[in-house]
């Protein structure tokens, strides 16, 4: 089973991922979904398996940070992120996968559409 992606990790305790234990020295990661991540097809078949079975849900029904709450998912399942710097936020000459922000409002002859 495989999760890759560009890791984050928090520094200290926050709110917004519950008041989780920070071990400095082993920091949990969970994806920057903006760089992407992959899924291999055995993890995804875990994950399938794992949310089929009622009791091993996510407990929460309310989510304030969905790409670490997935990641908590996925830990669940015996799964950490392996972190990638291919997965990126700005383009670089290493990168498979680059985030590109879309731009909705876009100038056509002067007029914003």
């Amino acid at each position: 089973p495989v999760f890759l992606g560009h890791g984050l990790h928090d520094a200290a305790e926050t709110i917004i991922h519950h008041f989780d234990h920070v071990d400095e020295d082993k920091p949990f990661l969970f994806p920057d979904a903006r760089a992407g991540f992959v899924l291999s097809t055995t993890l995804v078949s875990r994950l399938c398996q794992k949310w089929s079975e009622v009791a091993q849900r996510p407990k929460m029904d309310f989510t304030i940070d969905a790409q670490y709450e997935f990641a908590r998912f996925i830990e669940s399942a015996g799964t950490l992120l392996l972190h990638s710097n291919d997965f990126c936020l700005e383009f670089g000459t290493e990168c498979a996968i680059v985030f590109n922000p879309r731009n909705f409002c876009v100038s056509i002859a002067g007029v914003m559409s």
